[in-house]
């Protein structure tokens, strides 16, 4: 089952992009299985590939996207997962529609932004309790403190991580650097700080 979900339309370019990135940071401060990340689309086949421009993103990146395949949303428990980020209000919508008590782990990508930099005290701490220092936990309390801040406002125009499948190579760019920036300020809330060498063992 996994501890955090990441949802688009056909889950070959925005949703698996992310997954990796993510699960990569994820890796690095936790160690390697510590945080399962998947991904899945709304409206996704079953066993397509990552689009050629979005595993050219992940390469870049020194990740692989060579080995994901599609699958829709009823391929995963969503119902047992503490956190699910979705690209678009769209996705957020079906997710809430489809299932009961998800709203208050179901986020925008942009809407989970823009509330953790709401939970932000003075020095730019976050106050996580229940995180209790295990990592479901700390997605759970994550999911929670965000969730209490809501709503947040957020213009409809900037609230969607448009779709890069548009033939625009300038849009899987621009979707490279939103997704790098994503992940550098989700990673330390949702996975803890990055250990230094010498605590890694």
């Amino acid at each position: 089952m996994p501890d955090l979900l990441v949802v688009c339309t056909f889950n070959i370019a925005r949703s698996p992009l992310l997954e990796r990135m993510l699960q990569a940071a994820a890796d690095g401060r936790l160690g390697d299985g510590s945080v399962a990340i998947a991904s899945a689309g709304t409206q996704g086949a079953v066993g397509y590939p990552a689009d050629d421009a979005a595993r050219k993103l992940a390469a870049d990146r020194g990740l692989t996207l060579d080995d994901h395949l599609s699958r829709p949303l009823f391929y995963v428990p969503v119902d047992e997962v503490p956190l699910i980020i979705t690209m678009t209000r769209e996705h957020r919508q079906q997710l809430l529609d489809t299932g009961e008590g998800r709203e208050g782990r179901t986020f925008l990508l942009r809407e989970l932004l823009a509330l953790i930099e709401q939970l932000r005290d003075g020095g730019g701490s976050i106050s996580l309790p229940g995180a209790d220092g295990d990592p479901q936990a700390r997605l759970r309390a994550v999911a929670a403190a965000a969730d209490g801040q809501r709503p947040v406002k957020l213009k409809r125009r900037h609230a969607d991580v448009s779709d890069p499948l548009d033939g625009r190579s300038s849009s899987f760019r621009t979707l490279g650097r939103e997704f790098d920036e994503a992940t550098s300020q989700l990673a330390d809330v949702l996975f803890g700080p990055q250990a230094s060498p010498s605590t890694r063992g």
